[in-house]
C-alpha cells in the first residue's frame, strides 16, 4: 500500500478527484479524505486542499491520473510502512520501585537472623 498526497487550488476540484476515486476503485470510507492546506500563520487564506489516501500498489497511476486530470499536483508518494509511528527500541521492562520496594522487605523477613 501506498499513501498518496496532492494538493488542489481549491475544495471543489478535491472533491471532485475524491469522488473520481471512490467511482473507480473500491475505497473504506477512512482510505482518503481531503483537508484545508494550512500553513503556519496563516490561517484561513486561499481554499487550498489537500487529498491523501492509501492506495494498492497496483493502482498507482490510476490514482496519479485521476488526481492530475482533475487539477492536483501530487506532492507525496511514499511506502505506507514509513508513515506509522516507530516503535520503543526493545528492552526488558522494568520493576517498578512499589514492585522492588516490596520485595526486598519480603527477601528480609524470610532471611535467617544470625
Amino acid at each position: 500500500m501506498r499513501v498518496v498526497a496532492a494538493r488542489f487550488p481549491d475544495r471543489q476540484r478535491a472533491s471532485a478527484a475524491l469522488d473520481a476515486l471512490r467511482r473507480r476503485l473500491v475505497l473504506r470510507a477512512d482510505d482518503a479524505a481531503i483537508a484545508p492546506l494550512g500553513m503556519p500563520g496563516f490561517a484561513d487564506v486561499g481554499d487550498e486542499t489537500l487529498l491523501a489516501g492509501r492506495f494498492a500498489n497496483n493502482r498507482l497511476e490510476l490514482v496519479r491520473s485521476t488526481l492530475t486530470k482533475a487539477g492536483g499536483s501530487v506532492v507525496a508518494d511514499v511506502d505506507e510502512r514509513c508513515t506509522r509511528p516507530r516503535g520503543a527500541p526493545d528492552r526488558r521492562p522494568q520493576k517498578s520501585r512499589r514492585a522492588s520496594d516490596s520485595q526486598s522487605k519480603r527477601s528480609r523477613q524470610t532471611q535467617p537472623i544470625g
